[in-house]
């Protein structure tokens, strides 16, 4: 929640500048609000988890308790995926206003269309795991067709791979540009120690890639698989 308040109070202060100020707005301003938005679903979802299980072991819940829990900690997955695509692809829109060389424009259309193609898969593919689909989390379903774990153990680590490549683009390509603007010293630092915080999610990404391919889940999904 404290994260979140301050990505609206950053997003606020981007906004006046470029609507107010500047009055240039973009499409990298359009898609970071859309992956503003994307992140409050995720953390209603989250919320709603936490109110119906998660860090609480499965034999202290009651079956409705379980089927909620594991819901919502299967539906949180897709806003999860769209903020952080779309937050990528508002900072390779911002890469697209600030330069007209041509091959940058290429590559930023390319990490564009491999944003969507890499994590399009990914959403699809948990789409229809299971038919039908509600039986990934509702254990009272009988007769339910899905496919073998090692199919999202796949796509899940290619996401995850790609996820790492294009958090160092996103980072690095803007810090590129940074020293080729008309600034000061001091600004082109300030500049750059902030971008330098994307390095976080970088951080992040690699922890999660780690961690799914080194951890073997228990059945008390609500409590081992988190903590």
């Amino acid at each position: 929640m404290a994260t979140f308040t301050l990505a609206l109070a950053t997003l606020g202060m981007r906004m006046y500048c470029n609507f107010k100020r500047l009055r240039k707005p973009g499409c990298d301003d359009g898609t970071i609000i859309i992956a503003t938005i994307c992140s409050l679903i995720q953390l209603i979802l989250n919320t709603l988890f936490l109110h119906h299980g998660l860090g609480r072991h499965v034999v202290y819940l009651t079956p409705h308790q379980i089927i909620q829990s594991y819901k919502f900690s299967q539906l949180v997955i897709f806003p999860f995926i769209f903020c952080t695509v779309i937050t990528k692809i508002s900072i390779a829109f911002m890469v697209l206003r600030l330069t007209q060389e041509q091959w940058m424009r290429y590559c930023m259309f390319a990490l564009i269309a491999s944003l969507v193609i890499v994590n399009g898969g990914c959403v699809v593919i948990l789409f229809t795991y299971c038919r039908p689909y509600y039986a990934s989390w509702d254990i009272t379903v009988t007769g339910e067709r899905c496919w073998s774990g090692r199919v999202l153990a796949v796509a899940s680590s290619v996401q995850g791979v790609w996820s790492i490549a294009t958090d160092l683009i996103c980072t690095s390509t803007p810090l590129m540009l940074i020293w080729k603007v008309q600034m000061s010293i001091s600004q082109k630092i300030a500049t750059t120690i902030l971008i330098g915080f994307g390095l976080v999610t970088t951080g992040c990404s690699v922890g999660r890639c780690v961690y799914y391919a080194t951890t073997k889940f228990s059945q008390d999904q609500t409590c081992k698989r988190f903590f």
